[in-house]
């Protein structure tokens, strides 16, 4: 390959990752800040925010249309349930018709495309990489000294759950079912993807009206530290991006 070629190439894979690292990057360090203040410091609060954000980002890596659908219904029934009722105090109704939404809608995608992208294993792929990268991350940030929602935290995080995502999906990809891929992939991930963007709002918006021991400062100083989070996302998914590229791992020995 020639010079040109080869720098066309780690740019392009640079440039993947680290918009894939923007999204894990924003929704990590949000998670991190906002749980911080409901469980026990250090390993918990961090593998909950990267299994939530692993699970999340590689559902839009895996298939963005799904993502972007199931996005989509989480926001549309938030802001219906908050104009009819004003966001109530139990958040299951929403969220089980959020899901209910999501599965219906994920039933209308081509077969053919879930067979390709899989976006039910891209999904199990981040969630797994995420539930194992959490507790090193704890101790990266024990050893450092970092704050959990800093740049650098996230970054390593990225760096964390990329390679896990690239050791879990090179299995898992390949041992989908079919059947299952083609018959229910986009209506889980439809359906979780949603779920999970109508429970933030709603924890935002139950956070801003004085609920779930949060006041509107700490909201506040949680919102601040998406931005961040999100450059320290970008920053080592480029990195990583341009290492798996240099170290020549080509994308179909992790992704069917």
């Amino acid at each position: 390959m020639r010079l040109t070629e080869k720098l066309g190439a780690l740019f392009i894979r640079a440039l993947v990752w680290s918009l894939a690292g923007v999204i894990y990057g924003g929704l990590y360090a949000g998670l991190a800040a906002y749980f911080l203040g409901d469980l026990p410091s250090g390993w918990p609060v961090l593998t909950l925010a990267t299994t939530v954000a692993g699970a999340v980002t590689s559902a839009f890596f895996g298939s963005m249309r799904v993502a972007l659908m199931g996005s989509m219904l989480g926001v549309l029934v938030a802001i219906g349930s908050l104009i009819a009722s004003g966001m109530a105090e139990d958040p299951l109704p929403m969220l089980g018709l959020t899901f209910a939404l999501g599965l219906v809608s994920g039933a209308f995608f081509p077969k053919g495309e879930m067979l390709e992208t899989r976006p039910l294993g891209q999904t199990v792929s981040g969630l797994l990489a995420g539930l194992c990268a959490g507790p090193l991350l704890a101790l990266a940030t024990a050893w450092l000294g970092l704050e959990y929602a800093s740049v650098t935290a996230a970054a390593i995080s990225v760096a964390l759950v990329g390679v896990f995502y690239m050791f879990f999906s090179h299995f898992i990809l390949k041992r989908c079912s079919a059947w299952l891929t083609i018959h229910l992939s986009a209506p889980i991930v439809a359906g979780v993807v949603g779920t999970s963007v109508a429970a933030i709002m709603w924890l935002m918006v139950n956070t801003a009206g004085g609920g779930g021991g949060h006041t509107v400062e700490e909201l506040e100083a949680i919102l601040a530290t998406i931005p961040g989070g999100a450059l320290g996302g970008a920053l080592g998914g480029a990195l990583g991006g341009a290492m798996l590229e240099l170290l020549g791992f080509e994308r179909r020995e992790y992704r069917v």
